[in-house]
């Protein structure tokens, strides 16, 4: 970290309101009385749950809130008030000296621009004339910068690339004019394990070279741990708490900071169950005059409704918005490893099946490429699910798993290979032939990635429940009842049937698709990277919501998932998938402890860590 005195950005009680929309209405409180600041190459993070207000606070600082919405307090950088800039001052500092990355490049890469004009266009305004020979030459050096070494793609369209090759693309665009900060908003996010860890360290890199300062806005706190100097912890639009990253990882001092902290999965060992603290993130006002945290919060009294509490400092270089700190403190560092409670059954899985329900032999996929080139996405896989059993798949993108997922289900025809769903041994008889193929799709259902993707926004969530038992035979009378069972099974009121997708959060989204999946009373369910689009604490919520229908239903699990630690909360066995190849396979515990391919190996070392626990590792 750089030694100047004097701060690069400051905010002062920085205050966010959306106006009276079209119709009309009150204003509503984004962002409340928010202070940061940040020293020249620093890295401070900022993280908290969706709806917390994160990514408006980037906004607020690069002068990009949406139409209606408004800033007041202070934001200086470098010496200079923000809020009063006339819009062609900050046309000019937005680029060259504040720069923003988003979590989706294409946010900010136009799909009909090719990569290196991407580069260019803020370039050849802001540096005088140039040959466009020089310009393509620019382009292709800044692209070597974010370590894509093969000038062609400076030719190439977004759409060409992979997820991370678009990150990088847009990282380059972002750093094209020098700016002295960058503000990342969840960079990684989207993004595979490994290819995850390369964008966190190219960030680094950077930063380090060019005395850049940084600021890494995440819900993932690993993340922030592993790259952060400082972190603020964001809540209903208030900081409730900022410390050193390592003092943070070591004893938060807000017990909302001890959920996110506890809510995140451990890789080292298997949980009985992942703390979790119920509800939601309330609204700004709705917490006006209060703790935002207090209405979840076990250790909040009177006092903490009281009003709305400080941010104040409890020692040096740490502030805690928590009234009740002094008294508690103790309890919140006993409850940081109280609350992580090892799951006493969690043992070594027998090598061999017993008793298998999913039975895959040799399944090989081949899809036609540009060219007329075969890009083999699976070759000669074998796997085996056990009855009442939880088994992993990972790897990163493009290794096949999600190819594998849906040939599954039906949705592509393997070239090769054989999938069998084996019967119970209680069942008599046999089906063939369609009604065979038909069985066999009931039997096994797949929950996405995404569960807005997979819902008709146009239709209530109950029509979408209702509509999966009329096709699979259930009479007209017993429809209601049915759809309430399921919807009290995944921990959803019965009056959110009527509701549609968009006002339900992710999480709640991600409980109806379960609610579907189990509609048709099936054997296997494959769950596709389920939480990776979730905040760490809704993620807590689904991952024991797995175990619990596991364990009332005898359900069997193929879990799909580049996060090992997520992994390991959820499966006994697990197969790691290497392009295309099943390398290596075993007891969760074992693979995950002593892995024996070099491929499972680097997986591991991807994970992000705090930076004491990385040297440990090391």
């Amino acid at each position: 970290m750089a030694t100047h005195d004097a701060p690069l950005l400051e905010l002062e009680n920085v205050r966010v309101e959306s106006g009276a929309g079209r119709r009309g209405g009150q204003r509503r409180t984004i962002l409340t009385g928010v202070d940061l600041r940040l020293m020249p190459g620093e890295t401070v993070g900022i993280v908290g749950e969706s709806g917390s207000g994160k990514s408006m606070l980037a906004k607020a600082v690069a002068r990009l809130l949406p139409p209606n919405v408004t800033a007041s307090g202070r934001i200086t950088y470098r010496g200079t008030e923000l809020l009063s800039q006339s819009d062609r001052s900050m046309e000019r500092l937005r680029g060259s000296g504040i720069a923003l990355l988003y979590q989706d490049p294409f946010t900010m890469l136009n799909p009909l621009l090719r990569v290196g004009d991407h580069i260019t266009e803020g370039l050849a305004g802001a540096q005088g004339r140039r040959s466009r020979r020089a310009l393509r030459d620019e382009a292709v050096r800044r692209l070597a910068e974010v370590g894509i070494d093969n000038p062609d793609v400076a030719r190439k369209y977004p759409f060409q690339l992979s997820g991370g090759m678009r990150q990088r693309v847009a990282l380059a665009a972002a750093l094209a004019r020098d700016p002295d900060l960058l503000i990342a908003d969840e960079p990684s996010t989207a993004l595979d394990v490994t290819t995850q860890a390369q964008i966190l360290a190219l960030l680094q890199s950077i930063q380090a070279a060019r005395g850049m300062g940084l600021i890494m806005i995440t819900h993932d706190l690993r993340v922030a741990f592993s790259v952060c100097s400082r972190v603020y912890v964001l809540y209903a639009g208030s900081v409730l708490e900022s410390a050193p990253a390592a003092a943070l990882a070591r004893e938060p001092l807000h017990p909302y900071s001890l959920t996110l902290l506890v809510s995140d999965p451990p890789i080292d060992r298997t949980l009985a169950a992942l703390p979790v603290t119920e509800g939601n993130v309330p609204t700004p006002d709705s917490v006006a005059d209060m703790c935002g945290f207090a209405p979840r919060c076990t250790w909040a009294t009177a006092e903490c409704r009281a009003a709305l509490p400080p941010l104040v400092d409890i020692e040096p270089g740490r502030r805690s918005a928590c009234v009740r700190v002094s008294e508690i403190r103790g309890e919140l560092r006993r409850s940081t490893t109280a609350l992580l409670v090892e799951d006493p059954a969690a043992s070594d899985a027998a090598a061999a099946v017993a008793d298998p329900v999913l039975r895959i032999r040799e399944l090989s996929k081949t899809f036609t490429g540009r060219h007329g080139r075969d890009v083999h996405a699976l070759r000669k896989v074998s796997l085996d699910v056990g009855r009442n059993e939880s088994v992993g798949l990972v790897g990163e993108s493009g290794s096949g798993k999600s190819t594998l997922a849906r040939c599954l289900v039906g949705l592509e025809t393997a070239t090769s290979g054989t999938i069998e769903v084996v019967e119970r041994s209680d069942r008599s008889g046999g089906t063939s032939g369609g009604a065979r193929e038909q069985a066999l799709h009931k039997r096994v259902q797949l929950v996405f990635q995404d569960p807005y993707s997979s819902l008709d926004p146009t239709q209530t969530v109950g029509d979408a429940i209702r509509e999966t038992l009329r096709a699979n035979g259930y009479d007209r009378t017993a429809l209601a009842a049915r759809a309430a069972e399921l919807f009290d099974q995944v921990g959803l009121p019965a009056s959110y049937l009527r509701r549609l997708p968009a006002t339900l959060s992710g999480g709640e989204r991600q409980r109806v698709a379960i609610a579907r999946a189990l509609a048709v009373e099936p054997e296997v369910i494959v769950f596709d990277e389920p939480v990776s689009a979730l905040d760490v604490s809704v993620q807590a919520q689904v991952l024991n919501l797995l175990k619990t229908l596991r364990r009332e239903f005898g359900l069997s699990y193929l879990f799909i998932s580049h996060d090992l630690a997520v992994v390991r909360q959820v499966v006994d066995r697990v197969y790691v998938c290497y392009r295309g190849e099943i390398v290596e396979q075993g007891a969760v515990g074992e693979v995950l402890e002593k892995p024996n391919h070099e491929y499972t190996k680097q997986l591991i070392a991807s994970i992000p860590r705090a930076a004491d626990e990385a040297a440990e590792v090391a």
